[in-house]
């Protein structure tokens, strides 16, 4: 499988799931966050590569953005919309620090 067809995949998977469990409380549930760190531990795998395109760093960076400010979000007691979760905020600092083969100014918009 090729890196988009396995990036579909996920996304797939993840409609369906999301479609069956709109019964559950709060928009970010246990299994999303698995799904979330599935993929992300995929797109950190790919981007170890050197010779993986800027597509997938991007990607990633924007994953982890989006991660930063959604954890907890509609849970009561956790964080809310416009919270920085830390973790995540390392993990983002950590991609910054060590990847250079990403589009900032796409990730720059998503801040």
């Amino acid at each position: 499988m090729e890196v988009d067809e396995v990036l579909e995949f996920f996304n797939d998977v993840f409609k369906v799931e999301e479609s069956m469990g709109r019964a559950r409380a709060g928009p970010m549930n246990k299994q999303q966050d698995a799904h979330s760190r599935i993929k992300q531990k995929y797109l950190e795998h790919i981007t170890d590569n050197p010779k993986v395109g800027e597509k997938y760093s991007t990607m990633l960076g924007e994953m982890l953005i989006d991660g930063c400010f959604s954890i907890g979000y509609g849970i009561p007691g956790k964080m809310g919309k416009g919270s920085l979760d830390e973790g995540k905020r390392r993990e983002l600092r950590k991609f910054l620090e060590t990847k250079n083969n990403y589009n900032a100014s796409e990730l720059l918009e998503k801040v």
